[in-house]
């Protein structure tokens, strides 16, 4: 009696949950934030500088601690927040829209990555 009680319960919650594209693009974006700031906290913190920036010719041209680092993670989550608010407005509006909303959020969580993998390998490696 109460297994078949569970297992409606299993499937009524299942039949709300859809996870259409937009979900899937929206959950790659969560995903690819959740690495920035994994990678983040990679970082030594106290006072040693990081190198976040070089000049053409090969010098240092921007140190900085790990607070200034977290910028990137957390200019990733602002445009995901924003990119999902609008995904979810667009969504029954304009379907081609919300689609290039939430590949805009996934693509910006991946230039992001590429940025501190950058940075990673400038200074942890």
């Amino acid at each position: 009696m109460i297994d078949g009680m569970l297992k409606n319960k299993i499937a009524e919650f299942s039949s709300k949950i859809t996870f259409n594209r937009y979900t899937v693009l929206l959950i790659f974006g969560v995903l690819g934030n959740a690495l920035l700031w994994w990678f983040w906290s990679r970082f030594p913190e106290g006072g040693t500088p990081l190198v976040l920036r070089y000049q053409l010719g090969g010098g240092i041209d921007v140190l900085g601690e790990r607070p200034l680092l977290a910028t990137i993670p957390l200019l990733g989550l602002l445009v995901l927040l924003i990119n999902g608010g609008l995904v979810t407005v667009l969504y029954r509006r304009d379907v081609a829209l919300a689609t290039l909303t939430a590949m805009v959020a996934v693509a910006f969580q991946a230039l992001l990555l590429f940025a501190m993998l950058a940075l990673v390998a400038k200074n942890l490696i």
